[in-house]
């Protein structure tokens, strides 16, 4: 199985000195072409589990605000979107076959 928390697929660029909506500059971050698709996955539920919890602690503090149910509507979409990248995962690894 792959390290739980994968860095080596994403490379950090150093130009953070144009504006942020200047379109043509470069990405602060690029993707490798030659991660491992399990390294890519195992990475993508990582960030995906660190936005659920960043989301739910806000709106646990922020109970009863105005518009707090579309931050809970957005924390179901990214529930959903873990549990296929966790299918996509299992099966990558051969946890599970298609059925």
């Amino acid at each position: 199985m792959a390290v739980p928390f994968c860095f080596r697929g994403i490379r950090h660029e150093e130009d953070r000195t144009r504006s942020a909506r200047n379109t043509d500059r470069p990405p602060f971050y690029t993707i490798n072409q030659d991660t491992p698709s399990v390294d890519a996955l195992v990475h993508t539920l990582q960030l995906m589990a660190g936005i659920e919890d960043s989301l739910d602690e806000y709106i646990c503090a922020n109970a009863g605000v105005p518009g707090i149910n579309m931050l809970v509507n957005a924390v179901h979409y990214l529930q959903m979107t873990k549990a296929l990248a966790e299918l996509l995962l299992h099966r990558q690894t051969g946890d599970i076959t298609r059925g």
